[in-house]
C-alpha cells in the first residue's frame, strides 16, 4: 500500500479540495434540471430561449477563450442558434493529439463555462446592484473562512443573508434589481457543461490528474519550494473564494424554480 501512496495521497488531496466546488456544482445542476423541466411542461420547449439567449452566448464564449489560451484551432463558432433538437449554440474545434498541452486543453475546455459564467456573475452583481460589493465581501469572508467546514445551517444562513441583501437592494433600485436577476439567472441556468463537453474533457481530465500526481511526486520527492507553495493542501482556500460565487448563481436558481411553483400552485388554486 506504501508504494501507492504517491498516487492516493494528492488524489484524495484533490478530491478535498474540490469537495465544496462539486457539491455546489451539482446542487446548481440540479436547479437547472427543474427550471427547465419545469419551464418545458409548462410553458413549453421553446421557453428555455428566455434565459439561453443570455447564457449561452457567455457559455460558448468561456469555451473559445479556453481554446485560445490551450491553442486550439477554432473552426466555426454558434453563439446562440437553436437547431430543434437540444443545441443552442457551439464552439467547433480541433487540436494535436500529439501535444500535450493541448490535450490537457481539452478538460479546461469542457469546464471553462463554469468559470466564465462566475465571472460574468461577478461582474453583474458589482455593478448593478446598490449593494453588490457588499454582498461580494460577505461571500469573500466567508470563503475564507473555509465555507467547506461550515454547516449545512451555516451555509443556509449565508444564503438567507444574501436574500435580504437582495430584498434591501430591491427597495431602493427595483428596476437594476430585475435587470441584474434577469441577466444572473440567464447565466446561471447556463454555466454547466454538457454531456458533450464532459465526454470531449475526458481525455484531458486524465491528462490534468497525471499532472496533479507528478507535481506532487516533484514536490515532495525533490522538496522544491515553488511545487510546496502550490501544495494541494491549499487547494481548498483558492478555490472558496471562488466557489462561494455559486452561492448567488444558486440563489437566482432556487428564487425562480419558487416563483415557479408558486405561480403554478395559484394558477391550479384559481382552476379549482
Amino acid at each position: 500500500m506504501n508504494e501507492l501512496n504517491w498516487i492516493i495521497v494528492p488524489l484524495t488531496l484533490l478530491a478535498q479540495g474540490l469537495s465544496l466546488f462539486a457539491v455546489l456544482t451539482a446542487v446548481l445542476y440540479l436547479l437547472q434540471r427543474l427550471v427547465f423541466s419545469w419551464m418545458s411542461a409548462n410553458l413549453g420547449g421553446r421557453s428555455v430561449y428566455i434565459s439561453a439567449v443570455i447564457g449561452t452566448p457567455v457559455h460558448e464564449l468561456s469555451h473559445a477563450l479556453a481554446c485560445i489560451i490551450f491553442a486550439h484551432k477554432i473552426k466555426k463558432i454558434v453563439f446562440f442558434n437553436p437547431d430543434g433538437h437540444g443545441t443552442l449554440g457551439y464552439v467547433n474545434h480541433s487540436y494535436n493529439s500529439l501535444n500535450p498541452w493541448q490535450v490537457l486543453g481539452n478538460f479546461f475546455i469542457g469546464i471553462a463555462p463554469l468559470f466564465g459564467g462566475l465571472l460574468v456573475v461577478y461582474l453583474l452583481t458589482l455593478f448593478l446592484l446598490p449593494d453588490g460589493d457588499s454582498l461580494l465581501k460577505l461571500l469573500a469572508l466567508s470563503g475564507k473562512n473555509s465555507l467547506s467546514d461550515y454547516s449545512l445551517s451555516a451555509v443556509i444562513e449565508l444564503m438567507s443573508s444574501l436574500w435580504i441583501g437582495l430584498l434591501k437592494s430591491y427597495q431602493r433600485e427595483p428596476l437594476a434589481v430585475l435587470l441584474w436577476f434577469y441577466l444572473s439567472a440567464s447565466v446561471s441556468l447556463h454555466l454547466s457543461p454538457s454531456p458533450e463537453d464532459l465526454k470531449g474533457g475526458l481525455s484531458g481530465f486524465l491528462c490534468f490528474l497525471l499532472v496533479i500526481v507528478l507535481g506532487h511526486l516533484c514536490s515532495s520527492y525533490f522538496a522544491v519550494s515553488y511545487l510546496n507553495s502550490l501544495s494541494l493542501q491549499h487547494l481548498g482556500s483558492w478555490l472558496n473564494p471562488i466557489a462561494v460565487l455559486y452561492i448567488i448563481c444558486i440563489v437566482t436558481a432556487l428564487t425562480l424554480l419558487m416563483l415557479m411553483l408558486l405561480i403554478k400552485g395559484f394558477l391550479l388554486l384559481i382552476r379549482s
